[in-house]
């Protein structure tokens, strides 16, 4: 559409505000798959990237009270999340996308933090053998898993409320992922199992431990 276009072209304004309207139009849009052939083709991708690593979008936002570059990595996740080419998220992850992961992953914002959680779990269930070498490569050189494990622990005491929910969620599919169970088309599986952990701290904790073992991990928090 013309309105998702302008938004693109306004994503690079030198107008700080400017740039974070139009990040927040094209997150609003992102937020329906249909238009993500449009958002990747008008180089959204390159041109929200741009957004998270300018320094000068580091600042709150009178608006939303988060980081200025937040709709813009809520933009970026969701167009990957909702990609069918597996080239567009090879392009990302060459484009330094696991820093965007690690970045975010311990934000003190939980909505980054769970957009962060949802990146890696795109990153690791894709099938492309470049993507996954370079995935596992960045999770055993960093504390990633036990980031996620720690996610996931803190998330028991914190029922009934839908962002701990979604995090929940988010970091079972990213571990699963991690240990292979996304590498195919199995996303609703992996749903099945964050669901079925959900249930009670000895699923959750079944569940790490399984993890663990096909990532080749020891120890940890359970």
């Amino acid at each position: 559409t013309g309105g998702l276009t302008r938004a693109l072209d306004l994503l690079l304004s030198s107008d700080l505000g400017v740039r974070e309207q139009a990040a927040c139009v094209v997150h609003n849009l992102s937020s329906y798959p249909e238009f993500t052939a449009a958002i990747i083709a008008g180089g959204g991708l390159v041109k929200l990237y741009s957004q998270v690593t300018d320094s000068r979008m580091s600042g709150i936002s009178p608006v939303t009270a988060k980081p200025m570059y937040s709709y813009a990595v809520s933009a970026y996740c969701n167009a990957l999340s909702y990609t069918t080419q597996p080239q567009d998220v090879l392009m990302a992850i060459q484009n330094n996308g696991m820093e965007m992961v690690n970045s975010f992953m311990g934000s003190s914002h939980r909505s980054l933090s769970v957009k962060a959680i949802q990146l890696l779990h795109v990153f690791a269930s894709c099938p492309d053998s470049t993507v996954q070498a370079l995935v596992h490569a960045v999770a055993a050189a960093s504390p990633m898993v036990s980031q996620l494990q720690a996610k996931i622990i803190e998330t028991q005491g914190i029922p009934n409320d839908p962002d701990t929910a979604e995090m929940l969620e988010c970091a079972l599919l990213a571990l699963g992922s991690l240990c292979g169970a996304g590498t195919t088309d199995k996303t609703d599986l992996n749903r099945q199992a964050a669901m079925e952990a959900c249930s009670s701290q000895q699923h959750l904790s079944r569940y790490i431990d399984i993890v663990q073992q096909g990532m080749g991990v020891s120890g940890g928090p359970a």
